[in-house]
């Protein structure tokens, strides 16, 4: 109750009508001879024992930053602690004082005047006179820290307005900790990550909401509520019914109203939220409607999600081989033969352990026009026991077009309905067609078939540049690459290259995967050939064959290849592709990053001899006992120790580490739009670094910093 009636008006009045008013009141003091001010003193100790709680309890901010006041009011306001002098009247300014103050040592007079002016209240005045006495008192107080007379009476008025009404239930003052969780079967059973908080709780069949609150300022003013269990239970001064809480779940349509347990003397909550289904968003509270003030809480989201577990598993890799055929021109001599004049290269791709079948003989004892073997190791006619030309076994990978995941039902792929699936299990819908297939010629003069699945490039939506998911993409926030990250590793970019026309004007067209592009590669810049690793929105070039011992920048004996999109090409492409949009670096796919691999001859199986990775078809060569080793990235790891030689992470041995990120709480700041965010970590297991082809420990993502949390940078 704020007071804005003068006090000095009322004591003024009172004195010069006393008579008057003994005998028109007729208070409890009435005919005692002015000597008896039993009313005027009863008033006196209702107004100090309710100050001293409500300086104890007050939030207010002068007191809060000035403690010493405090416990200048404390004492000095005490009952026992003040100079009531009954008899002696006092004046200021030439103004009768009801009450006078002492600095040193503390203290506060109740004067004459005071006991006159309050000795005629009668019984149901009482509550409103000990107010008017308790903004006295306080006045008086304040002056002996300093305060002038307006800077008092404020004071005194901000102390009680700060005290609050506690005879109603404040709402919207209740927010909950951002570690909200429902857990089923010691599972976590909603989108928040709680699967190790949940193992902590008991085992229930049934869905187990824990909600933890947080009390206001405003809530707190009220002495009688210090926690939600006393918010939810405890009966407030103008109560007569005694107040009961629920939960209030809304799906944007519907209202469900939810029982609620909670513990004497604590703030968290549980619910059993088994009526709210999976998948669909609700906006909850908690409401008091027993008594009838309709009190409630901050709203929250949650969201039931089933246990979010892959069942394809991470997608095979099939290595794809480079092999070169010459395709001689010539004439005919007078005799009917064919003499070779000439020959462009051009280049084919197979699976590893798909082997193109041999080139057919040219007939009549003439030398075949095209040749995609050694004829000086091997003169004669072609044939499948030979290797290929120029035989690079694994110039680049993609994903074996016989796992599981490329499964069709005529309508989508495998892969791609349960990446849907698990995205909508998150609260997202989504239509994802990620991966195409990939077609290309084997061998001259065939029709191009499918050697693998590809995936479309990504684009930055800030810079416009695209680009293939590594790390960086699935440890951050975006929940699809973190779906995306339980199926494939780090990826990079494949791209087309043309060459220069050859001696008859006819161009050749290679593919070659991001990392030995970039050590190969240069762009033009005035005139001058400059070394670059930044492919997009310029003109890049390398020469072809690539090897590590020569200056990129320096011809040889080697041909120059410009990266082209597919559009610009010159040459008929054996190569066909669902996926023909432009990129800001020409790219044509994402693939399974690989680093560039030596000039060997692989594919060697289990048991077999090897040195490098690469010459086994499963990528593993256990190095103590030089031979190849099983893994097929489903069920069968390699498992490599630290030290080791790799190929990608996935043939590291798994390892726990721990990762921070922040989450979304669902409350927001007094603003209503800012979120609030915490900071939440969680061991994960994850395959070892695979760094310059060497098996690392794995790495974690690195810690956000506090501004990162109050700024919800990255926030999930």
């Amino acid at each position: 109750m704020k007071l804005t009636i003068s006090i000095f008006s009322i004591l003024i009045i009172l004195i010069m009508n006393s008579n008057l008013t003994y005998a028109k009141n007729g208070g409890d003091d009435a005919g005692n001879g002015g000597f008896a001010y039993k009313q005027s003193d009863k008033i006196l100790k209702m107004a100090t024992t309710s100050l001293q709680e409500k300086i104890t309890n007050s939030s207010l901010d002068v007191l809060v930053k000035n403690p010493s006041w405090r416990g200048t009011l404390f004492s000095t306001l005490k009952y026992e602690n003040l100079q009531k002098l009954y008899k002696k009247n006092a004046s200021r300014g030439g103004k009768l004082l009801a009450m006078d103050y002492v600095v040193n040592p503390p203290s506060v007079k109740i004067l004459k005047p005071y006991y006159v002016a309050f000795m005629g209240r009668t019984e149901g005045e009482l509550l409103e006179s000990s107010l008017e006495v308790q903004k006295r008192l306080l006045h008086e107080a304040s002056h002996i820290w300093g305060y002038k007379e307006e800077e008092s009476e404020k004071f005194a008025a901000d102390f009680l307005d700060n005290v609050g009404n506690s005879s109603k239930r404040v709402s919207g003052d209740i927010s909950f900790k951002s570690d909200m969780c429902s857990c089923l079967n010691g599972k976590s059973d909603m989108i928040n990550d709680c699967n190790d908080f949940c193992s902590t709780k008991p085992n229930t069949h049934k869905p187990t909401l824990y909600l933890t609150a947080i009390l206001g300022s405003e809530v707190l003013k009220n002495p009688k509520i210090k926690t939600i269990y006393d918010w939810c239970t405890v009966s407030l001064d103008s109560e007569t019914t005694n107040p009961q809480c629920n939960l209030v779940a809304w799906d944007g349509a519907y209202t469900i109203d939810l029982a609620v347990d909670i513990d004497k003397n604590s703030n968290t909550i549980r619910a059993d939220i088994t009526p709210l289904n999976y998948n669909r968003t609700y906006i909850i509270k908690i409401v008091e409607s027993k008594t009838g003030n309709n009190a409630e809480t901050r709203a929250v989201q949650i969201r039931r999600v089933k246990e979010n577990i892959p069942t394809l598993g991470p997608i095979k890799i099939a290595p794809i081989s480079q092999y070169t055929c010459l395709n001689y021109s010539g004439i005919i001599d007078s005799n009917g033969n064919i003499d070779r004049t000439d020959f462009t290269k051009y280049y084919y791709y197979f699976p590893m352990q798909e082997v193109p079948q041999p080139m057919p003989p040219a007939g009549r004892g003439n030398p075949s026009m095209t040749i995609c073997h050694d004829e000086f190791l091997h003169p004669g006619n072609d044939s499948v026991l030979y290797p290929r030309l120029e035989l690079i076994p694994t110039q680049f990978a993609l994903w074996d077009k016989a796992d599981p995941g490329f499964v069709s039902d005529g309508k989508k792929l495998n892969i791609h309905k349960e990446i849907d699936e698990r995205m909508l299990n998150q609260g997202i819908g989504i239509n994802v067609n990620l991966f195409f297939d990939f077609n290309y010629s084997t061998r001259p003069n065939t029709k191009n078939s499918l050697q693998g699945f590809a995936m479309v490039p990504w684009s930055d939506k800030f810079t416009g540049k695209s680009f293939c998911p590594t790390n960086d993409q699935y440890n951050s926030p975006d929940r699809l690459f973190t779906i995306l990250k339980d199926y494939i590793g780090e990826t990079e970019g494949l791209y087309i290259a043309e060459s220069e026309p050859d001696n008859v004007g006819l161009h050749s067209s290679l593919l070659i995967n991001e990392s030995l592009l970039k050590m190969a590669a240069f762009t033009i810049a005035d005139g001058l050939k400059v070394r670059t690793s930044d492919f997009h929105h310029r003109a890049i070039f390398f020469y072809w064959p690539y090897n590590p011992a020569t200056d990129p920048l320096v011809a040889g004996n080697r041909k120059l290849f410009h990266i082209k999109s597919i559009d610009e090409l010159n040459a008929p492409l054996p190569f066909h592709s669902k996926f023909s949009a432009i990129t800001s670096d020409k790219k044509i796919g994402c693939i399974p990053k690989l680093m560039p691999p030596p000039p060997t001859n692989g594919g060697r199986t289990v048991g077999e001899n090897c040195v490098s990775d690469y010459e086994c078809s499963s990528f593993c060569c256990n190095h103590s006992s030089a031979s190849c080793q099983p893994h097929d990235g489903k069920k069968i790891f390699c498992e490599k120790s630290y030290g080791q030689s790799c190929v990608i992470d996935i043939f590291c041995a798994k390892e726990y580490v721990s990762e921070c990120r922040v989450f979304k709480t669902g409350s927001y700041k007094a603003d209503g739009t800012t979120p609030v965010c915490s900071l939440r970590c969680q061991p994960v297991e994850k395959f070892g670094y695979c760094g310059d082809n060497i098996c690392q420990p794995a790495r974690s993502l690195p810690i956000p910093s506090q501004d990162d949390v109050d700024n919800c940078k990255g926030a999930i």
